[in-house]
């Protein structure tokens, strides 16, 4: 299977790419709780707006599940290895 892969950490997604990988209207999905930039931006205490967390992912990539596994509409959100293995099957 051909694949491509993108390292965000030296080519950064943007605020765009990031919505696009949301699901519609979900962009706090992407957010990690496990991450200390979680923590530190207080969204431990806080909901916040998909806006505001787009922006703190433009400035932190790391506050995103990883690897996103995407094909076609499907997306696999953090490292879960059976779910990957049912989608590049």
């Amino acid at each position: 299977m051909a694949f491509q892969e993108r390292e965000y950490s030296g080519t950064p997604l943007t605020a765009d790419e990031i919505r696009e990988i949301a699901r519609p209207g979900n962009v706090l999905g992407l957010l990690n709780p496990q991450r200390p930039a979680y923590r530190e931006m207080g969204f431990d205490t806080r909901v916040p707006s998909d806006s505001e967390a787009v922006d703190a992912i433009l400035r932190e990539p790391n506050l995103m599940y990883r690897p996103i596994v995407r094909r076609g509409e499907t997306k696999v959100l953090g490292f879960d290895a059976d779910a990957i293995r049912r989608l590049v099957a």
